[in-house]
């Protein structure tokens, strides 16, 4: 009578297994890939507030936005007069397979000048991104349609107030065992 372990799956493969397949890339000819070698890069999920810091999420949950786009940042950027390219085929280094893409900013001039004054650092940029993100108009036309969408959908209210589960009163412990 001999035991069968069971193989489990790591959770990187599920997720994996659900992604849709890739898209058709398209990378950057090698006289821009030089072009932009020193611009500043800016991923995603910098920027993004569903991800936790060691995620890699670099500004407060305040100040980013939810899911952010690269095509997002980079029409934040030509609103602030600062070029951007997007390079499709990179990711970022911790999640790897989840997110793909990001983009290249340019802050400075060849000379070493500010392009816009108002944008000096890479850690303004982000903080300006998470501020008008969330004002796009692609943005706001897509909260209109999920608010008008819940608020016809839906049960009527109070129907299931009270069936959860009742809560205990937590015991408290002053540090003592027994």
């Amino acid at each position: 009578m001999g035991r069968t372990k069971k193989k489990v799956q790591q959770p990187g493969f599920q997720q994996l297994a659900k992604l849709p397949p890739p898209k058709k890339v398209v990378t950057l000819s090698p006289e821009k890939q030089a072009e932009v070698k020193e611009w500043r890069i800016v991923y995603p999920v910098w920027i993004n507030s569903k991800r936790t810091r060691v995620d890699g999420r670099r500004v407060s949950k305040e100040r980013g936005c939810v899911d952010p786009t690269c095509a997002e940042i980079v029409k934040v950027c030509e609103f602030l007069k600062l070029r951007a390219e997007v390079e499709a085929d990179k990711a970022y280094p911790r999640n790897t397979f989840l997110e793909q893409g990001r983009v290249r900013v340019q802050l400075k001039k060849e000379d070493g000048s500010l392009v816009n004054a108002e944008v000096p650092s890479r850690n303004v940029l982000l903080l300006k991104l998470g501020e008008y993100i969330p004002k796009l108009k692609s943005r706001q036309d897509a909260t209109k349609a999920a608010s008008s969408g819940a608020s016809s959908g839906g049960t009527s209210g109070g129907q299931n107030k009270g069936q959860g589960k009742k809560q205990q009163p937590k015991k408290k412990n002053k540090g003592r065992r027994k």
